[in-house]
Formats: structure tokens, C-alpha cells, sequence
């Protein structure tokens, strides 16, 4: 594993070029460590991170070195942050997501995506109603599900074959195919 302990404070950092990875869970121990939650259908390159950009719940970003890190189950993480060194400091944390440079992320192969290059994109029916807008995501033990924003409420979206018909990332939009009563379900 490459050596990852710099001595700086964090710095601010403008989030363009970076995309979400997980969240920070909590502290763990109390030494400043923190478990980070990384998002559904996030590949295993930790070893080529070095540095994360964190947003906290207020909107304020930094640039943070890492200085160690260990899988602690197969979607969460810990890791220890340069300028963190107690749980308080670490705890105020809790609740940020996590963001890395957008450069590193592999290729995928053809109809392959990253979870956040799903966020925004605008439902559609096959007919070409349109049904609302990706706001989020869970991963469950079955499947994953997009969180689908509509005018006045929210229904979860399985991502499976069935359900999704077409993902169209340059044109903004997934076609589905919806399952009798799916509009009636709340997320």
C-alpha cells in the first residue's frame, strides 16, 4: 500500500471533476478513524485514492489526505484522515459524503454505469411520459433501487433488466418498463 501520511490541514476544494463515493457513517475508536459507507456499484481501486474531498451536511467542502485504510466490511470502510486525530474531530464528519477525482475511475464495458451518473437523469415510461428524476439510491439485499423523485412524491425504481429498459446518460433519461402498482409504493 503507498504511503499516504502528508502533514496538511485540510483545504477547501471545488467539487468540479469529483464524483460522490459513500458517506461517512461515524467515527470509529478514538483515535479519528471514520467508516465510510461506499455507494452501490463503486469499484475496489482504493489503493490509487490518496487524497477525498468531503461535503459536509452544511455544503462546506474539503480536501483531505488519507493516511491509512482498511476494509472493515465488503461496502464500508475505515480510514484515517492527516489533521484528524480524535473521534470529536472526526465525528463532526458524520453524515458527509465523500467524493473522489472523477480521472481515476476505470472504464466500464458497454451498458455498464456508475451510480452517480445516474443521479438527475429524468425517468421516462416507454411511451415517453415522463415519471420523475433519480434522487438517490439504496442498495438492498436483492437488488439495487433508484429513488425516483415525482411532483408530489417519491416511489423506488429495482434496477434490474425487467424495470430498466434503456439508460441514455448523454440524453439524460432511463426508459422503463414499470410493474403494475410500483407508482403506488412510497421510498
Amino acid at each position: 500500500m503507498p504511503d499516504r501520511s502528508v502533514a496538511e490541514t485540510p483545504a477547501t476544494v471545488d467539487l468540479d471533476g469529483w464524483v460522490a463515493f459513500g458517506k461517512i457513517v461515524r467515527a470509529h475508536g478514538i483515535r479519528g478513524e471514520l467508516r465510510i459507507h461506499v455507494f452501490p456499484n463503486q469499484p475496489d481501486f482504493w489503493d490509487s485514492v490518496t487524497e477525498i474531498a468531503v461535503q459536509a451536511r452544511s455544503g462546506s467542502t474539503q480536501l483531505c489526505r488519507l493516511e491509512s485504510l482498511r476494509q472493515a466490511q465488503p461496502d464500508q470502510w475505515l480510514v484515517r484522515l492527516t489533521g484528524f486525530e480524535s473521534r470529536e474531530q472526526s465525528q463532526a464528519l458524520s453524515g458527509a459524503t465523500v467524493y473522489i477525482p472523477e480521472d481515476i475511475l476505470p472504464q466500464l464495458e458497454e451498458g455498464e454505469y456508475y451510480t452517480f451518473q445516474l443521479l438527475g437523469l429524468r425517468v421516462e415510461s416507454e411511451e415517453g411520459e415522463t415519471l420523475g428524476m433519480v434522487v438517490d439510491f439504496e442498495s438492498m439485499p436483492a437488488n439495487d433501487i433508484l429513488i425516483v423523485q415525482t411532483t408530489d412524491t417519491r416511489f423506488p425504481l429495482p434496477v434490474v433488466r425487467e424495470v430498466i429498459l434503456n439508460v441514455d446518460i448523454a440524453g439524460g433519461r432511463i426508459v422503463v418498463s414499470l410493474p403494475e402498482g410500483l407508482l403506488e409504493l412510497e421510498a
